[in-house]
């Protein structure tokens, strides 16, 4: 890959494994009274256009190396508070700087916000961990969404053959019923019924790069403030006994901010979060 300001294309490795896309969606989520689900506004006229993806990385650098990028990063002639454009050429590099529905070849627009040069790690002497941190401004590259692959039988909104995390999903349930104990130790309980009953779920994901592509564009295109459908296989209990091992689960999404991390060629771990609005 290279590092280009201006005309200068700058020569750098691969980062470390375990880098971490993180995207910010301008989505406005409340808590409703009622206690009965999330008020979500998407605040994006243009949608995703909208939507801030960041960068964070680690490199592992010999001396001269190390000196390069942080110069890079100093020298106002060079990417000091301008653009550095990130050029991992025409074909696929496994590399996917901002998600995995983005694409791992072309050039991306960046700025380098901040770089944090680590000490010395001693042995092997003069190599240094740098860790920085990118913000995309520019257009993305041309990249078509891979075709499913077939992990299981998870399915969220219209993207199915998900794999369903593992290990399994967590969930926070809270009902409708509050008691107080008085002074006097009695018990005065206050039910809303189980109309006021709540549940959500947790779903840590990991997914092959095909499938991560394809959940990423569908939830940041499509899903955003609206509701979205979910199909877990059976047993799952997804949102508790009470709602079944299984069922079409129409939930909204309270969240407006994915943190995607790439631990290894082809794989991507994010977590999820639903609501349960509805079954059927």
């Amino acid at each position: 890959m290279n590092l280009r300001y201006g005309t200068t294309d700058v020569a750098m490795p691969m980062p470390k494994w375990g880098y971490e896309c993180k995207i910010s969606l301008p989505l406005i989520i409340e808590k409703l009274s009622s206690g009965n689900g999330y008020a979500i506004w998407d605040n994006g006229a243009n949608g995703a256009n909208y939507d801030i993806r960041t960068l964070k990385c680690e490199w592992f650098l010999s001396l001269t190396d190390t000196n390069t990028l942080i110069d890079l990063f100093r020298n106002s002639a060079k990417g000091r508070a301008g653009n550095i454009t990130i050029k991992l050429g025409v074909s696929a590099s496994g590399f996917f700087p901002f998600g995995p529905d983005k694409g791992d070849a072309g050039d991306f627009v960046t700025r380098l916000i901040s770089i944090d040069p680590k000490p010395s790690i001693g042995h092997p002497a003069d190599y240094f961990n740098v860790e920085c941190e990118f913000v995309h401004v520019g257009s993305y590259p041309v990249y078509v969404i891979p075709d499913a692959n077939i992990d299981g039988s998870l399915q969220i909104g219209t993207i199915n053959q998900l794999r369903y995390p593992q290990p399994m999903h967590d969930q926070k349930i809270s009902y409708g019923v509050h008691t107080v104990i008085t002074h006097n130790a009695s018990a005065y309980a206050n039910d809303s019924t189980s109309t006021a009953d709540e549940y959500e779920a947790i779903m840590n994901m990991g997914q092959t790069q095909a499938n991560a592509a394809r959940l990423i564009y569908h939830l940041c295109k499509t899903v955003r403030a609206s509701t979205v459908d979910i199909i877990p296989p059976a047993n799952s209990y997804l949102f508790g006994r009470e709602n079944a091992s299984t069922a079409t689960y129409t939930c909204q999404w309270p969240q407006n901010e994915i943190s995607i991390t790439n631990p290894q060629f082809g794989q991507f771990d994010f977590s999820l979060n639903f609501y349960r609005v509805s079954q059927a």
